[in-house]
């Protein structure tokens, strides 16, 4: 989705982690049935009304998904593929690249990919399961034919990575709804915020990445610019930025999505658009 007015591109994605979430933190949740409803919610209530909602708005979205959850819900993914929306990768199971070997990572890469495939997904783009990487996560995406990644948190504006070529889409926890929405049972200190919370975190960070003087112009100009994110560091560190007005209000430059409901379990990256992501890989420099 792009915002032409204010020089902004928004990523719309979803980790459709379901089930596989819980069984890859703990192999033995693969027997409770009421830990997995937790991740059974996605696929059987949330898609759908993710799937209206985006129809109803005319807006593409990345659904980054692991292979065994395609296996176990695959009337969801070919929902999703028909409704226009990319596919992405997010491995096999929900097992994070730094607890295997470079043979196993390969091998949940491949079995997903393939799984992901059958279904009729073209699959360009790779988001690890907590967006962890191992050292030969790169070359193995090079190897399998990945154009893109969106795991990595140096940056707000996508990169071409120096020595592999792959385009990075970078990505944040204050974006994720994870940090925000997951409650902990265990240890009681995961509490839940509210959606007015959330929604101002990142209408904040919109303003930031839409500001064109923030983001066409030097650090000098940041500072001048008025507007309090922290995708702007020139902006967000000078002394006097709340007595300026903001150069992008963030009632002004609401997403539809922001407009139309509070967060729904959802992971939205405002950077460039993943959607389609093989089109923006072609015209990365």
């Amino acid at each position: 989705m792009s915002d032409r007015e204010h020089g902004c591109d928004v990523v719309i994605s979803f980790d459709l982690d379901a089930e596989e979430v819980w069984i890859g933190e703990d192999p033995a949740n693969a027997e409770r049935p009421g830990t997995l409803s937790q991740g059974t919610y996605g696929p059987k209530v949330a898609v759908p009304l993710l799937l209206d909602l985006l129809r109803r708005l005319e807006l593409p979205a990345t659904f980054f998904v692991p292979g065994r959850v395609a296996e176990r819900h695959p009337h969801r993914v070919e929902q999703i593929l028909a409704a226009g929306h990319e596919l992405g990768h997010h491995g096999w199971t929900h097992t994070s690249p730094l607890r295997l070997t470079p043979a196993q990572e390969e091998d949940e890469l491949v079995r997903g990919l393939d799984m992901l495939t059958s279904l009729g997904g073209e699959v360009v783009g790779y988001r690890s399961p907590a967006w962890d990487f191992s050292p030969v996560t790169l070359d193995l995406l090079t190897r399998h034919g990945f154009r893109y990644s969106s795991n990595l948190m140096d940056d707000i504006r996508p990169y071409r990575h120096a020595t592999h070529n792959i385009v990075e889409l970078p990505v944040h926890w204050t974006l994720d709804d994870a940090p925000h929405f997951w409650f902990s049972l265990a240890s009681w200190d995961r509490t839940i915020r509210t959606s007015a919370e959330v929604r101002a975190l990142w209408e904040e960070e919109y303003a930031g990445c839409s500001c064109s003087r923030c983001t066409r112009r030097s650090s000098a100009a940041q500072v001048a610019c008025g507007c309090s994110s922290r995708s702007c560091a020139g902006c967000a560190t000078s002394p006097g930025h709340a007595s300026r007005p903001h150069a992008t209000s963030p009632r002004r430059s609401r997403s539809p999505l922001m407009r139309a409901v509070p967060p729904l379990r959802r992971r939205v990256s405002t950077h460039r658009r993943v959607s389609a992501g093989s089109a923006w890989c072609a015209r990365a420099g």
